[in-house]
């Protein structure tokens, strides 16, 4: 019973946080502004395949716009519809990511609060590359949480699937560092992860001891090479970004 009225507060406050991104939406009497050219370079990009931004997270937000905007055309409000949907899916995606991870308390708290900012509420009228951000930021959240809640269940195996899993984790957080330095936070989190995982395992290599049961011990993927992974994935997404940038501005690597 307890379960299902935590599901019932959690789809409530969903339900909240995008009505009143709706309302606000529909009742708002401003029209978006293309404050930082966002709209025009991505109009210019879909329309002549140039590149007016050449990296960073402007250049993948522009991308991504001239991508909308070729099914759209020439619409500003086609960007700020989907600015309020990414906004919602980011808040959602936030407070799922954070939950998994620090637990459901500190994902209310600090999702509601970003939720009721104005400043959150008013940046999905016009062009801009903050909830672009957030919603993957969100995203690699919810890829570390998994990890995070599937170690502390069953623990995280020396697999195949699970090693891909974290080099494709560590590869995303590479590209978002790239893109700001915020994404370095990712690398906190993770961090974090790696510390818990660590008394973890701990925890159940003695009692596989207590049991005797040694093909256990074998199974576990150890701290040391889950942090090997994401490094290395983290490493990899960098570079690979990076190189991406020199192809595209001509420039060296350096």
């Amino acid at each position: 019973m307890k379960k299902k009225t935590q599901i019932l507060l959690i789809c409530l406050w969903g339900l909240a946080v995008a009505g009143s991104r709706i309302l606000f939406f529909f009742f708002n009497r401003r029209s978006a502004v293309d404050t930082y050219e966002y709209f025009t370079n991505a109009m210019i990009q879909a329309e002549k395949s140039s590149t007016p931004f050449s990296s960073g997270l402007a250049h993948a937000y522009t991308e991504f716009l001239s991508n909308l905007l070729r099914f759209t055309g020439n619409r500003i409000e086609a960007v700020s519809i989907c600015q309020m949907v990414i906004q919602i899916l980011w808040i959602i995606f936030l407070f799922v990511g954070i939950g998994m991870i620090f637990g459901k308390i500190t994902a209310a708290v600090s999702a509601t609060i970003l939720a009721s900012l104005p400043v959150v509420i008013n940046s999905m009228l016009d062009p801009s590359t903050e909830n672009f951000y957030m919603l993957h930021m969100s995203l690699v959240l919810i890829l570390l949480g998994i990890f995070c809640l599937q170690t502390k269940r069953k623990g995280w195996y020396e697999r195949r699937l699970c090693e891909g899993y974290l080099l494709a984790s560590g590869f995303y957080i590479g590209v978002i560092c790239i893109w700001n330095y915020v994404g370095f936070c990712l690398i906190i989190v993770s961090a974090y992860i790696l510390i818990c995982n660590y008394f973890v395992l701990r925890e159940k290599i003695r009692v596989q001891k207590e049991k005797k049961e040694e093909k256990f011990n074998h199974q576990i993927m150890g701290v040391f090479y889950q942090g090997f992974l994401l490094f290395i994935g983290i490493a990899v997404g960098m570079f690979a970004t990076l190189m991406k940038y020199t192809g595209t501005t001509g420039q060296t690597l350096v």
